[in-house]
């Protein structure tokens, strides 16, 4: 069992570099460039020169890659630029939130599946109790990958500080949990 464990836990190492790589990646996708998305659109090319110059985004990619790689290491998360605090205490203002949210999920989820195991055992063999079979197993790695994706872009926007529609309102919400 502990071989098992130790397994997956060294398949999770390549997993994370490639999320970290691909969410670093995204910031720089956006129209304009971070500093644009930071600023908005009416900001001066001065503007947003200084911002690029200041916060390092004109430095090469790898170059940012590698110096934020080795913070995450040190404890060093950096700073949120929307939230004006370390990425470390946005998180973990936001984490008892999200674990009853995670809790919740999983208890309905328990509440939904015992059931339809039950009716599944005590219809055995049939086409329908195949095809709730196949759904309700594709459901499971569907929310998995939702979950892991949500995490990683709610990770990528409370490290950059952007600002989209209805995040204000899902702060609001949050906090009112």
């Amino acid at each position: 069992m502990l071989s098992y464990i130790g397994k997956r836990i060294l398949s999770l190492i390549p997993v994370l570099f490639v999320v970290s790589c691909v969410v670093f990646l995204v910031v720089y996708l956006i129209p304009g460039g971070p500093a644009t998305a930071l600023l908005g659109m009416e900001a001066t090319p001065e503007q947003i020169e200084a911002l690029n110059t200041e916060l390092g985004f004109n430095r090469p990619f790898f170059v940012q890659y590698a110096d934020w790689f080795a913070g995450i290491f040190r404890g060093d998360w950096g700073e949120s630029y929307f939230l004006h605090q370390s990425v470390l205490d946005a998180i973990a203002e936001y984490f008892k939130p999200t674990l009853s949210l995670a809790i919740l999920a999983q208890l309905i989820a328990l509440a939904l599946s015992v059931p339809l195991g039950i009716i599944a055992a005590y219809r055995r063999g049939t086409v329908l109790t195949w095809r709730r079979c196949l759904s309700l197993s594709w459901e499971l790695r569907c929310r998995d990958f939702c979950l892991v994706c949500s995490l990683c872009c709610s990770l990528a926007f409370i490290t950059s500080g952007f600002r989209l529609p209805g995040m204000q309102v899902l702060r609001r919400g949050l906090a009112s949990i």
